[in-house]
């Protein structure tokens, strides 16, 4: 009687266990851990070869079987539109397998919650295939309430990057991603070209990737939204601001407001703000070698501004990559508009150089901030900021030329002292 009461009682343990364990797995958010998705005697595969007309796939196969297998490159062209119905399972094969747009073809894939659309790798691992790329124009390029997973196999001709979701073509790309998950690409999960229309962005989890989840230019910044997740899992825990001239950097003609994310905006080069920056509460943002904010314009138009009010509760943060005093070149100041604010901020690790079109006399005027422009008028509010870790000083200001309102600020580590005045 014991030993058949401790088979019973072992029974019992094994099948909490199992359950247990069961509940466990269902639960993990790694891709990686997913089955090679089925195929069936119903399921199609794509011919190699460019769509040309209005094409349709539908859901032809139930349950979590494919529907589609892609084998290759199949490039949506000329005028057609693809559309991909709700509840589509499309299985890649290959690592350069996927989905594109050229000329003014457009690629519908959308999506419902109740049936998201699929696209997989037949190997449920990183890189398995190379993604979708909108390379057109067309306002049909859509991503909506569709998982993408295991790609990021090969780079991009155009772009020159790996990532599952990319806009590939500048000013002749376009797309929208919205209520998507993208996980497991072996590069970036989402890539966006330099002056490439990111139409709607929004509600989207991307979440272990190889690389970060986004890599987008500065001008495109502002379509990231507060409600997606651009942290779990991913190999680099920053939004990738590249620059694709770090020298020279980019021009902002256009107002732009920066939504806090979970992640850092990491700036590479030098921002020249010819409109008013508008950072929310909360962001951080963290700078690489050569990194500046501007308020003048590249031929030193005196038109931008800086509004980077925080709380007590939330401050904005500026910061180097490298976390080191002269890590990035700092903030510029150099124009008369009541917008110049930074209050609750935090500033540091700055002073690689002179600041772009404050006219400071010389090297010894470095500084996290410069207020001034070749003696004309320039004004800012600067309030309850800290400023550390300078290569110099704390603030510049231009003598009487600069009007600074200033209170509640804090200086910490600048070695040339708080605030300099040429």
């Amino acid at each position: 009687m014991y030993a058949s009461h401790s088979r019973s009682l072992l029974a019992g343990i094994l099948l909490l266990s199992a359950v247990a364990c069961k509940k466990d797995k269902d639960n993990d958010p790694t891709p990686t851990t997913n089955p090679t998705t089925p195929t069936t005697s119903a399921t199609v595969t794509v011919p190699c070869a460019a769509i040309t007309a209005n094409t349709t796939w539908r859901d032809i196969v139930p349950g979590d079987a494919a529907d589609y297998i892609v084998t290759c490159e199949v490039v949506v062209t000329g005028n057609a539109i693809l559309t991909i119905e709700p509840g589509v399972t499309i299985r890649f094969e290959g690592t350069t397998s996927g989905l594109f747009t050229d000329d003014n073809a457009g690629l519908k894939i959308v999506g419902t919650a109740a049936a998201p659309i699929k696209l997989v790798g037949k190997e449920p691992v990183r890189g398995s295939w190379k993604g979708v790329y909108f390379g057109s124009n067309n306002p049909s390029n859509q991503l909506a309430y569709a998982t993408v997973l295991h790609a990021g196999g090969a780079a991009s001709a155009q772009t020159g990057q790996k990532g599952a979701v990319q806009i590939t073509r500048e000013t002749d790309g376009r797309g929208s991603i919205t209520r998507c998950t993208i996980s497991e690409s072996d590069g970036y999960g989402v890539y966006i070209s330099q002056k490439a229309n990111l139409a709607q962005f929004g509600n989207n989890t991307i979440t272990n990737n190889a690389g970060a989840a986004v890599g987008i230019s500065f001008e495109s910044l502002d379509k990231l939204d507060a409600a997606s997740d651009y942290l779990t899992g991913n190999g680099q825990p920053f939004i990738d601001e590249y620059d694709t001239n770090q020298y020279f950097g980019v021009e902002i003609a256009r107002p732009m407001t920066l939504a806090k994310l979970n992640v850092p905006y990491r700036v590479a080069g030098r921002i020249y703000l010819k409109s008013v920056l508008t950072i929310q509460p909360g962001v951080i943002m963290e700078f690489n070698t050569g990194g500046q904010l501007s308020t003048s314009g590249f031929l030193f138009e005196r038109t931008g501004s800086i509004n980077a009010t925080g709380t007590a509760a939330q401050h904005i943060v500026f910061r180097g990559v490298q976390r080191a005093a002269g890590a990035w070149v700092g903030i510029a100041l150099t124009t008369n508009i009541a917008t110049n604010k930074l209050i609750y901020c935090d500033i540091s690790d700055a002073g690689s150089e002179e600041l772009y079109g404050t006219y400071t006399p010389d090297a010894t005027f470095k500084a996290n901030v410069g207020i001034g422009s070749n003696s004309a008028a320039c004004r800012a509010t600067i309030q309850n900021c800290t400023f550390s870790n300078s290569l110099g000083w704390g603030y510049v200001k231009e003598g009487s030329a600069a009007v600074v309102t200033a209170s509640g600020n804090t200086f910490a580590n600048n070695p040339s002292g708080d605030v300099g005045v040429y």
